[in-house]
């Protein structure tokens, strides 16, 4: 009997420490819950903004990262300060790039519009500009319903004040929760880049995602040792749907001098 018992802790105490060892792992970046490669999804993607510091570009081309969604601005007047160079940079060394907004329930649809496009109309881009939207679940009473309806109906006007000034429809980024909670009906005819850390994106009804966010602790060499992890995405098709996707809202790089292109 107690060797039994020793034999039961035994396992118990390994099974632990497989579990620590687990978590300590995919909390460092090391292994990720989901491999999209594995799922035949190989266009690869970052996106970034001043929390990873200095980046070198060169290397991170150079691990096979097609893409990058860059911070551009927050609310009606935030701007962040790494976009300019980093925009620039990641496109010189062969990176499709692309600018998203950090919407605010805050500020009006109509001023954190006017604030992207100040920022960034004067940069060329690859990609449709993007709205990351990421707001809570509200409580169900009248006030945060009325507060729903409010940033519901900021959303749509930063939309649309972005489409109407870039003559393409942005991209909206979400996740679950805040996708359930305020843009499940409404906002279909925006493309989507969906978040999920453990599987494919499974979204309400019918739709389908054109990026995913699968690692928020990827690990690439380039990236500022101060902040060393980086979001990892990847696109849902194949390198030559990627570059019809760029082609079909022509916005080709158009700076003088010419870029190697993967």
């Amino acid at each position: 009997m107690r060797i039994k018992k020793i034999i039961i802790v035994g396992s118990l105490v390994v099974i632990l420490c497989v579990i620590i060892l687990t978590v300590a792992l995919v909390f460092n970046g090391v292994i990720w819950f989901v491999y999209p490669e594995r799922l035949g999804y190989t266009v690869k993607g970052i996106d970034v903004s001043r929390y990873q510091g200095e980046i070198s570009w060169e290397t991170i081309s150079a691990q096979g990262i097609t893409f990058a969604f860059v911070k551009a601005t927050e609310g009606s007047s935030y701007s962040d300060p790494m976009f300019g160079s980093n925009i620039i940079s990641s496109r010189r060394n062969g990176i499709y790039g692309g600018a998203y907004h950090f919407f605010s329930s805050e500020s009006s649809g109509k001023t954190q519009a006017e604030n992207f496009i100040r920022v960034v109309s004067e940069y060329d881009l690859d990609l449709p500009p993007v709205l990351d939207f990421e707001i809570a679940r509200m409580e169900k009473d009248r006030d945060r319903d009325r507060d729903r309806e409010i940033i519901i109906e900021d959303a749509r006007t930063y939309l649309v004040e972005v489409e109407k000034h870039f003559g393409v429809k942005p991209i909206i980024y979400s996740t679950y929760s805040s996708y359930n909670a305020f843009l499940v009906d409404g906002f279909d005819e925006y493309q989507l880049w969906f978040r999920d850390l453990f599987r494919e994106p499974k979204i309400t009804g019918d739709r389908n995602w054109v990026f995913w966010q699968y690692c928020n602790r990827g690990r690439l060499a380039g990236i500022d040792e101060r902040q060393k992890y980086v979001d990892l995405n990847v696109f849902y098709g194949d390198i030559s749907e990627f570059k019809s996707y760029i082609d079909e809202f022509n916005l080709f790089l158009r700076i003088a001098e010419p870029i190697e292109r993967r």
